[in-house]
Parts: structure tokens; C-alpha cells; sequence
């Protein structure tokens, strides 16, 4: 895969309520980046053809192609479902507060998709449901789940008998939800 892109596309969710942080996270500034989500655009496209962001409404000061998630439900079941309703096929998705997720992990997941629906990244024994590949075809039972008020991602992820694929880069999932993870990441 050296320098070709993966042609599926790439979805960042940046549309979470940030309540660790105090303060929208997408938009904190990263890097070279005016924000967070610039930085993992900038990122994810040059790992990807087509790249977007899943949000509950345009905040941001760079162009990018948006996927809006409607109703006062932050969850990312909610944004899931906007994503997959867009798409037909895979769709690799990573959350916005994932600033080093590496080339090499998202090239070990897509490498595991075969014929499987789900390809998230593990680590250990931590899931990293926000870092992976999700198929289409779940549409309807996360539907159903979503009309049943079931935003628990991991309780779902089960029953869609997910691929976990042990990473062993553990960078990858530095996490930002804190001022104090933020502040860390920028040393």
C-alpha cells in the first residue's frame, strides 16, 4: 500500500460535547493547526482519497466536507448512523482527540478487513472503539438500537461480533479529553 491512499472513505467525529475539557476540543489549536480538527484533517488526508467530518454543525474555520448529525443527542452512535446513511461499503472512522494515531495502525486495520464488518484497533485489553472500520450493513441494527434510546457503542460492537486487532503502538490512542492530556500532547 506504500504511498497509495485507501480509497475508502474517512470519517473524523468531532462532534462531542468536550465536557472533560471545558471547551469545544476540536477546535483547540494543534500542532501547525489553527484546531485539533484541521490538524487530523490535514492527517487523515494524506492517508485517505476522501475525507470528512462528522459534527453537529460547521464551526470550523477551514474548509472541509461535513456529515451533520441531527437532534440534542451527543453520542456516537448518533453521529455512527449519520456516517453510515452517507456511505455504501466500508468507512474507516477516528475521533478528533486521536492527534497521533500513526499511517501504520490504520494500515494494519485495513489489511484485516477482508470480509468482515467491523475492524477496530485494540490495545491490550482497551478497546478503541473510535479507531477503526465500520461497515455499512450495520445500519439497521444500530438504528433500531438508537430507537430503543441504546447509545452504548460497546454493548452494540457485540452483538455486530466485531474484529479486534491488537495494535501494539500504544501512541496511536493518546486520548485528549483533558486540559491536562491536551497540554501534554502539545509537549
Amino acid at each position: 500500500m506504500s504511498n497509495q491512499k485507501i480509497t475508502l472513505p474517512c470519517v473524523i467525529l468531532a462532534g462531542g460535547k468536550s465536557s472533560r475539557m471545558g471547551q469545544d476540543k476540536a477546535l483547540l489549536p494543534f500542532n501547525q493547526s489553527n484546531s485539533l480538527a484541521q490538524h487530523m484533517y490535514s492527517t487523515m488526508s494524506q492517508i485517505f482519497e476522501n475525507v470528512y467530518i462528522s459534527t453537529k454543525e460547521n464551526k470550523f474555520d477551514f474548509d472541509a466536507n461535513l456529515i451533520l448529525d441531527e437532534g440534542d443527542v451527543y453520542a456516537p452512535t448518533i453521529a455512527l448512523e449519520a456516517i453510515l446513511k452517507r456511505f455504501n461499503g466500508h468507512v474507516f472512522i477516528v475521533a478528533v482527540d486521536m492527534p497521533f494515531v500513526s499511517k501504520e495502525t490504520i494500515t494494519t486495520l485495513y489489511q484485516h478487513l477482508k470480509n468482515e464488518n467491523i475492524v477496530i484497533a485494540k490495545e491490550s485489553d482497551t478497546l478503541h472503539n473510535m479507531c477503526g472500520f465500520y461497515h455499512t450493513a450495520l445500519l439497521p441494527t444500530l438504528q433500531k438500537a438508537i430507537s430503543n434510546e441504546q447509545h452504548a457503542l460497546y454493548r452494540l460492537l457485540k452483538s455486530f461480533q466485531a474484529n479486534y486487532i491488537e495494535i501494539g503502538e500504544s501512541r496511536s490512542f493518546i486520548n485528549l479529553n483533558t486540559p491536562g492530556e491536551y497540554q501534554k500532547a502539545l509537549q
